[in-house]
């Protein structure tokens, strides 16, 4: 009998895969010494050398945002503190390589590993265990996935929370304990990316209505675990309500400018940033400064912005062409592949008459929302992703059955 027959090996095999993939990516690809972990690390390293949570500093009249041992940089609420914080210890040592395998090990490889079996656990428990194996291989040979474990970023985190979050709702009856779990799980993600309140909140709403109360309260004291310390931290700081991050402004205005979409800003705007009073608000002075000329370029040609707004979620289920990353063989290959299994899977579905999952379509809806609002990046993507590959595993499955039917091979 093959070992693959027995699904708790094939589960083994599949971790196993999916570890080596994503530290044999580490050796071949990452810069082992590169120090610029992006705003995360900037924030958590000035955070560990005594400067506070802070992140844009001056140097020679202008704005920079690297980490400087001269620097004596602004307070900041730029990015939320999650990814912030599990960075901060790694700071300790001193080798830029063993660091970067910590970081990245941990927050990434060994994470995977629970990514795949939350995968198989949830579609084993909403489809069937064949499905969920499929799922898990899917994660763990997908180009973008293994990227993604290898990125000084919050994605995996996400992907494990979203996970657990569909996993627990997937369960007729949730015990003290799930609710506990869901909790932390909405409180880790908030923590992680602003955009969670998005989902968080149908999640809220939809449990509320349905008078799934007890989902409810775990939820909101997930999200309140968070954003209450975080925004009486901000006001205490700024002086000003700043109940998640500074950079929405800078964000919006990207989805939202005269040039195109993800434009960062013109020279005049560099400019007038530049001029502008290096006091502990900057990132409030900042944050209003992009969403004005947001809020005048929408003014300006409001048709053109109400195309582009349809535009950013046809990208987010597509391929942003004005982002290289995107428009990369094992980016958009796969990508394409899974996007059909999907299309596949979701008619194969219908026809079995299985429900999709609500956490599944809240989830799908709040990545489009944000993609709506702001605007796309291969990152927002691959977080999407994670919830549509039970779907196309549904695909794989009947595809090698109809193999199997045809050629009569295993």
């Amino acid at each position: 009998m093959s070992i693959f027959r027995n699904y708790r090996i094939h589960l083994v095999v599949v971790c196993t895969f999916t570890f080596l993939l994503r530290g044999l990516y580490w050796f071949v690809s990452v810069d082992h010494i590169n120090e610029n972990y992006w705003e995360y690390g900037e924030i958590s390293h000035n955070l560990y050398e005594g400067k506070g949570y802070s992140y844009w500093s001056k140097e020679n009249g202008s704005l920079i945002s690297r980490y400087s041992i001269s620097a004596q940089p602004q307070p900041s609420a730029y990015m939320m503190p999650g990814y912030t914080y599990y960075l901060y210890p790694f700071w300790g040592i001193y080798n830029a390589t063993l660091r970067s395998f910590l970081i990245l090990g941990i927050g990434g490889w060994l994470c995977s590993l629970l990514v795949v079996w939350l995968l198989f656990q949830w579609s084993g428990k909403w489809l069937s265990t064949r499905v969920g194996l499929a799922a898990a291989w899917l994660y763990a040979l997908t180009p973008e996935f293994i990227v993604a474990a290898n990125t000084y970023s919050a994605t995996i985190f996400i992907h494990v929370c979203v996970l657990t979050i569909c996993l627990l709702l997937q369960r007729k009856q949730l015990s003290n304990v799930s609710l506990i779990l869901m909790a932390v799980c909405c409180a880790v993600y908030v923590s992680m990316r602003p955009e969670a309140v998005i989902f968080i909140g149908m999640l809220i709403v939809y449990a509320f209505s349905s008078k799934q109360y007890r989902i409810t309260f775990a939820a909101s004291i997930g999200i309140l675990c968070v954003i209450v310390p975080w925004t009486i931290r901000n006001y205490y700081v700024f002086d000003e309500f700043t109940p998640l991050t500074t950079s929405s402004g800078q964000n919006f205005y990207r989805g939202h400018n005269p040039y195109g979409l993800g434009v960062w800003m013109d020279d005049a705007m560099h400019d007038s940033i530049n001029t502008l009073p290096f006091t502990p608000k900057l990132e409030i002075e900042m944050n209003s400064f992009f969403k004005q000329e947001a809020w005048r370029a929408i003014q300006a040609n409001p048709l053109r912005e109400s195309w582009l707004t349809i535009v950013k979620a046809i990208q987010l289920w597509s391929i942003n062409p004005s982002d290289q990353r995107s428009l990369h063989p094992m980016y958009y290959t796969p990508w394409a592949i899974i996007f059909i299994c999907c299309t596949i899977g979701f008619y194969r579905l219908r026809l079995r008459r299985s429900s999709i999952p609500l956490s599944l379509v809240l989830y799908l809806c709040s990545c489009t929302v944000t993609a709506m609002i702001f605007f796309t990046l291969p990152r927002y993507q691959t977080m999407m992703k994670i919830v549509l590959l039970p779907i196309a595993a549904v695909s794989v499955i009947w595809i090698k059955d109809r193999l199997y039917l045809k050629y009569g091979k295993n």
